[in-house]
């Protein structure tokens, strides 16, 4: 039977900043016209499928404290958001060897602009690609990795400067650059920050749901390759789930709103991030989370697991 694991981390975000990619590479810059090529998913969706277990959408329930005998038992840390987020099965992944499927997508991924440049797909294909070259290198360094039990340093990195402007240490996973795409190095960082961000997200910025990093504290991990004929639809299904979790946002007392800290790398794509990310979140909760967001005089980024 197959056991649902996920890797579990406490983090603290400050904004991103990187001189890495100032500028598009040109092979990355444009966008085309013919909604009728595009790029097939069909290996890595079904691996998908077979390795990450969908748990729905989150009730807003707090799961029973867990008592436990003995100094060295470690519970879930965080109740309200425990059974949340779907799961991926990391231990069954290693048993099974699945990890060289993810290596071998990853691989094949990169290899895509190669055979159909990036600059002649419409921009929805081009972003379905790199949420998935994303997805599918992030599960692969991660898989790596397991077991850990937290994964603060891998993702952050050794000495991590936290409120000085910079968020990564040395030997940060999401800083590494160890994807090439058209002779380019690239980091996981690159793709979200400097290529998804830079050139998708300040008209969209629910394209910040795409970036699962390998906790409950981000944005869920799809049980399915991003497809670009519905990928805005797929964003927009993990923002709604995400902004409706208790690890999306939280209401104590009358007008006090605490978010994920999660948001504090989306900062880059609001002009006023305050407002705008309030706005952003309104239009995706639900009842009475929606009140509760038009009435509430600002928010907090503590939410973190």
């Amino acid at each position: 039977m197959l056991k649902p694991l996920l890797l579990i981390t406490t983090i603290f975000f400050t904004a991103y900043s990187s001189a890495k990619l100032d500028t598009l590479p040109e092979e990355f810059a444009d966008f085309g016209l013919d909604n009728d090529l595009t790029i097939s998913y069909g290996d890595l969706d079904q691996l998908l499928k077979i390795t990450v277990i969908d748990l729905g959408r989150s009730d807003r329930g707090f799961r029973k404290g867990q008592s436990s005998i003995g100094t060295r038992t470690r519970a879930h840390k965080n109740n309200d958001t425990a059974l949340e987020a779907n799961r991926f099965y990391y231990e069954e992944v290693v048993k099974a060897n699945l990890k060289t499927g993810f290596r071998k997508i990853r691989l094949s991924l990169e290899q895509v602009p190669e055979q159909i440049p990036l600059n002649e797909l419409v921009l929805s294909e081009q972003l379905a690609y790199w949420l998935n070259l994303y997805t599918t290198a992030l599960l692969k360094k991660l898989i790596e990795h397991y077991p850990i039990f937290s994964t603060e340093d891998l993702l952050f990195g050794d000495n991590s400067l936290f409120g000085d402007n910079s968020l990564f240490g040395d030997n940060s996973l999401l800083d590494e650059e160890f994807i090439t795409v058209m002779g380019h190095s690239l980091s996981l960082n690159d793709i979200q920050h400097n290529i998804v961000f830079k050139k998708f997200g300040k008209s969209k910025p629910i394209v910040m749901y795409g970036f699962h990093q390998g906790n409950i504290g981000s944005p869920n991990l799809r049980p399915e390759a991003y497809i670009g004929s519905k990928v805005y639809y797929q964003l927009a299904d993990n923002g709604e789930e995400f902004d409706n979790s208790n690890r999306g946002m939280q209401i104590k007392g009358k007008d006090r709103l605490y978010l994920s800290v999660y948001y504090q790398q989306t900062e880059a794509l609001f002009d006023d991030f305050e407002q705008g990310l309030k706005s952003h979140i309104e239009h995706y909760t639900n009842g009475s989370l929606k009140d509760a967001v038009e009435s509430s005089k600002g928010f907090k980024l503590t939410i973190d697991d």
